[in-house]
C-alpha cells in the first residue's frame, strides 16, 4: 500500500502546516515526498500520533477516515471530504497500519 492523496483531501486538522514548502507535496500538512517521516509517531492536533505504527486505532490518520476521530478529541469532518472510503477500504488502511509495527 502505497500513500495517495485523492482530490478530497484538503488542508484540515492533521497536522501543522509546514513552515515552508520546500518544493516538496504536501498535502494537509503531510509531505507526501517523505510519508513515513511525516507520520509516524508524529503528533496530530489531537494529541494521538497521526500514524502510531500497529496500533491503527490510536492513528488519528485511520480515525479520521473511521469518522470516530470526534471520540478522541478531534475536530473537523470525516476524511475524505464528500463520500466516505468504504469499510473494506478502511480495513486495509487499519491492516496496513498495524503492519507497521511488526
Amino acid at each position: 500500500m502505497s500513500p495517495t492523496a485523492p482530490s478530497t483531501c484538503r488542508r484540515s486538522s492533521l497536522a501543522p502546516a509546514p513552515a515552508a514548502n520546500t518544493g516538496g507535496n504536501f498535502i494537509g500538512g503531510i509531505n507526501l515526498d517523505d510519508f513515513e517521516a511525516s507520520t509516524l509517531n508524529v503528533p496530530s492536533s489531537a494529541g494521538l500520533p497521526l500514524i502510531a505504527p500497529g496500533d491503527h486505532l490510536n492513528s488519528y490518520l485511520w480515525r479520521k477516515l473511521d469518522g470516530t476521530h470526534l471520540d478522541v478529541g478531534g475536530n473537523g469532518i470525516r476524511m475524505p471530504s464528500g463520500a466516505p472510503l468504504s469499510d473494506a477500504e478502511i480495513g486495509r488502511v487499519g491492516a496496513y497500519i498495524d503492519a507497521l509495527g511488526r
